[in-house]
């Protein structure tokens, strides 16, 4: 039987087949009072494990707790013994690993002799490798790629001869191979109690990740769309073509239940006992396969055991790595080798322009390291406030301090670009199966992200839209169900691993918070005034300016990165002194909109999304309507208001009738309650449109104020906006401070017009009423 050549065994299964080994040694050794001593020489050993292949040995010598040849100082061999060793310790017990120069029972006999030549205590030995498997055991039960068998016995299978179509073994087990010995027949007894099995299978399960997070090991389960099973009676293709490469084979598969158990998840392995077959022939015919098996109740075919079974006292522990009878062509086909990295997929240029924001940096150094906890951080801010910024100087920090690290960078603004993300990571990466064309791409590159075994950062940018993450079944609630949809409902195709952390980035910190699970979330706030002055004098480079113009400019822009890189663009390109630009500004909101609804390229943004400011929260504006009318019903009716000192209390009984119920207005959902316009206010709090104040009113962003009401006229809202404020201000005017009492008649005389106008614009309203929505709502 030939396994193909050593660099395409898949490192996992053989992965399985050592950490069973060493739960094995590590159950054994319970009552052992202490860890071994240093062996004083070669008499002091007494546990063997042999390896045919270099990976093998490698996954071996990984799980050494102590490695007693790293001193400098040796155990000399006898002469004569041309073997090759690896001395260490194991649990409590030392152990001497010995290296094969080739697979096979003949190799393997020649190792066991000269081991014992020069170990002669050795009282037990190892055989740790690879095998074929048979699909169903005796008993019927399932066995998957990447289990584990365990000998109670070994029979040699090449010792068989054809009589008339079917396969009999020459000699039965008791003539062809003495059985195990007596301690190990005993022990053997044990680990099958359902008590050691259960043990067994834990103590496997907290080894593993040992071995993953060795990267050279590079040791990953291939994913269950690799564990392909024909019909037995299939022929497969064979046309020379070299290990690893598609056969283009098309039977009829068999399906496997625990596969499908686990919803396209990795299986845990399990752990099989039974009887091993062991020889040097090619079996390539299912059927033969499972002649063989039927015979005797065999679950396994290996090359090695029957080569030491007759020098040690010997058990066989092997990762299934195909299923025997398929050409080794199509075994190394289901196998997948860890792409080499590390990979850096960010799409921006490292900006140098970049200025402050330390201390939300120095939280994303210490906060995001890889560990345990599986870290995830939300930045989330207005728009234009400089999350994606922050979150591109953090990836070429990373990518500066830790090279060895790889970078991901999905957007999250669509359903469509977050698949399109993950497509490209998949392409970029060689993810296996991507080539498949009834592949799922995302719940590929979630699987393949979560078995990278060196340090990665996962960036989701612009993940500001609710519905894109969750579905309307689910709420926004975790949900371990399948609720995605063509549009939504990606949230559960974010990973989760020791390894590598995740950073989001978002205008909606109730996204933010759901994403990242109640894990850290941070506020990016506005720029300090030393921060905002640095980067209008860095965009303005070359250009003379005032220090007392920059600081007015910081001020009127609310010390909003974009809205003053903008500001500086616009300034370069019309070759106009600061001056100049702050006239204009200062001297007219018309002026201050449309200069904020000028376009400009700044670097590194979105190409896909808009630029200027106005665009920018133009879009959080449809965002908000687009998840909850009710908020922005509420945005619009503070807007009719001064922004500033809004009391709550009076905003939630304009909402309402004078009997408590509420308001209505055709077309529009209405507001069933206080709770309704909490949830309202809360998502207005979330994008950062409205701040709450102290004694518990609420403030309009300034800039969120004048585009707010540019909205209502380039979207033709006015009109419904302006009989919505009328049905809550009707009948209202006792209850309002002075001088929203006073202004009501004119909101009201908007509202008369506007019911048999549907054209009226919002300017119309304003210039015919004289309400220039300035009314204050102040709190008492």
């Amino acid at each position: 039987m030939d396994f193909g050549p050593s660099a395409d065994i898949p490192d996992a299964l053989v992965v399985d087949a050592v950490f069973s080994s060493y739960s094995l040694l590590t159950m054994a050794a319970r009552t052992v009072p202490s860890p071994p001593a240093r062996p004083t020489s070669r008499h002091s050993f007494e546990i063997a494990i042999v390896c045919a292949l270099t990976l093998e040995a490698d996954a071996v010598d990984a799980l050494f707790d102590v490695h007693w040849d790293d001193d400098g100082s040796t155990f000399d061999k006898p002469p004569g013994d041309p073997n090759a060793y690896s001395i260490g310790a194991i649990g409590r017990h030392n152990v001497v690993l010995a290296h094969m120069p080739g697979m096979g029972k003949v190799n393997a006999a020649i190792v066991a002799t000269n081991c014992r030549a020069s170990f002669p205590n050795i009282r037990l030995a190892i055989v740790v490798g690879i095998c074929g498997i048979v699909p169903l055991g005796p008993h019927k039960e399932e066995i998957i790629l990447g289990d584990v068998v365990i000998s109670d016995g070994v029979v040699e299978y090449d010792l068989c001869r054809r009589l008339a179509g079917s396969i009999n073994p020459k000699d039965i087990l008791s003539n062809s191979l003495r059985r195990p010995d007596v301690a190990i027949r005993t022990a053997m007894t044990e680990l099958k109690s359902s008590q050691c099995r259960t043990q067994l299978s834990m103590d496997m399960a907290n080894h593993l990740d040992n071995l993953r997070s060795e990267p050279l090991l590079g040791a990953v389960y291939p994913g269950v769309e690799h564990d392909r099973l024909f019909d037995a009676t299939y022929q497969h293709a064979s046309d020379g073509k070299e290990p690893g490469e598609q056969l283009g084979c098309d039977g009829t598969l068999i399906p496997r239940e625990r596969l499908r158990a686990d919803g396209g998840q990795a299986p845990q392995p399990a752990v099989h006992f039974g009887l091993v077959a062991s020889g040097d022939s090619v079996m390539k015919s299912g059927e033969h396969r499972d002649a063989i098996a039927a015979k005797d109740g065999i679950i396994a075919f290996e090359m090695e055991g029957a080569g030491a079974w007759d020098v040690f006292p010997c058990v066989v522990i092997k990762g299934a790595r195909l299923y025997e009878g398929i050409s080794q062509s199509l075994g190394a086909f289901i196998v997948y080798r860890m792409p080499a990295g590390p990979f850096f997929l960010v799409p921006y240029p490292q900006n140098e322009a970049f200025i402050g924001r330390d201390e939300i940096l120095t939280k994303l150094k210490i906060r995001l390291s890889p560990s345990p906890s599986r870290p995830r951080i939300s930045l989330f801010g207005l728009g234009g406030i400089g999350k994606t910024q922050i979150a591109i100087a953090y990836t070429y920090w990373l990518h500066e301090k830790f090279p060895e690290a790889s970078l991901f960078w999905v957007h999250g603004s669509s359903a469509q670009r977050f698949r399109q993300a993950y497509a490209s990571i998949a392409q970029d990466c060689h993810v296996p199966g991507c080539d498949n064309p009834n592949a799922d791409v995302l719940t590929l590159v979630k699987s393949w992200l979560e078995r990278l075994t060196h340090p990665w950062l996962l960036v989701v940018d612009s993940a500001d839209d609710r519905r894109v993450f969750y579905t309307t079944r689910d709420a926004g609630n975790e949900s371990d169900g399948d609720n995605t949809t063509q549009d939504g409902g990606f949230a559960r195709f974010l990973p989760e691993s020791s390894h590598g952390s995740v950073l989001i980035t978002t205008r909606n910190k109730q996204v933010g918070v759901l994403l990242i699970k109640n894990r850290d979330v941070v506020e990016v706030g506005r720029m300090e005034e030393h921060e905002a002055e640095s980067l209008v004098h860095t965009s303005l480079d070359g250009i003379e300016v005032n220090t007392d113009e920059v600081r007015r400019l910081t001020s009127q822009l609310e010390f909003l990165p974009l809205a003053l890189v903008q500001a500086a663009a616009y300034i370069r390109m019309n070759s106009m002194e600061l001056s100049s630009y702050l006239h204009l500004i200062e001297k007219s909101d018309q002026n201050l909109l449309d200069l904020l609804s000028k376009e400009f390229d700044p670097i590194g943004r979105d190409s896909v999304a808009p630029h200027a400011v106005a665009a920018t929260w133009m879009r959080s504006l449809k965002q908000i309507e687009g998840q909850s009318a009710k908020a922005a019903q509420c945005l619009f009716l503070l807007c009719s208001f001064e922004r500033e000192s809004i009391s709550v209390r009076r905003l939630s009984q304009l909402c309402k009738s004078p009997q408590g119920e509420a308001t209505v207005d055709a077309g529009q959902e209405d507001f069933a309650g206080d709770v309704q316009i909490e949830e309202a206010l809360g998502l207005l709090k979330a994008y950062s449109f409205i701040s709450a104040e102290k004694d518990g009113s609420v403030m309009v962003h300034r800039l969120v104020h004048l585009i707010a009401r540019k909205w209502l006229r380039e979207e033709d809202t006015s009109s419904r906006v302006a009989r919505q404020v009328r049905r809550c201000l009707e009948g209202r005017q006792q209850d309002l401070p002075g001088p929203a009492q006073r202004n009501t008649i004119s909101i009201l005389a908007a509202g008369n017009k506007t019911a048999n106008n549907d054209d009226m614009t919002y300017d119309e309203v304003n210039e015919s009423t004289g309400y220039t929505a300035s009314v204050p709502l102040v709190t008492d």
